[in-house]
């Protein structure tokens, strides 16, 4: 009889075992899985800045300035020629971009938290000059997690 209730407990520790393993695998993958959703979304924050800035560019190329008025931007058609865009229906304009990026969700987290905006334009004055606001919630390459601003010179300036 002892024996009998012996092989019963070693079985149940070893089920235990098992689900205890099991359970740290799954944390395990959660963890991995919400540290690449964050770093995917961290390249495509920096992929849209890098589509504006080229656009911006092309601008300034054509006009010798930057457009002069800030805004936030994200998921708009550009046909707002206040900030120096044209929409894709003003025939024999320039089209520097149709529909600026707006940035992935969820906009708030880790070292973004305060931030829940999607992109900033601000011009400088005259033209000169531009920024624009974006936060990223890891680090991405050599750019460290928190609020950057892209501008002429780079995309990473603190």
């Amino acid at each position: 009889m002892d024996c009998l209730n012996l092989k019963k407990a070693s079985i149940v520790v070893n089920v235990i075992i098992v689900m205890i393993i099991i359970g740290l695998f799954i944390f395990l993958f959660l963890y991995a899985f919400e540290r690449v959703q964050i770093s995917i979304r961290d390249i495509r924050r920096l992929t849209d800045v890098g589509k504006i800035q080229s656009r911006l560019h092309l601008y300034f190329l054509d006009k010798g300035k930057y457009p002069l008025q800030s805004t936030e931007l994200g998921a708009q058609c550009l046909d707002r020629s206040d900030i120096g865009f044209q929409a894709p229906d003003n025939c024999g304009q320039v089209v520097y971009m149709e529909l600026v990026p707006a940035a992935p969700f969820p906009r708030a987290e880790r070292a973004c938290q305060d931030y829940n905006k999607s992109y900033f334009y601000l011009a400088g004055e005259s033209g000169a000059t531009y920024a624009i606001k974006y936060c990223l919630a890891g680090k991405a390459g050599n750019i460290e997690p928190g609020i950057h601003w892209a501008t002429s010179r780079g995309i990473a300036d603190p």
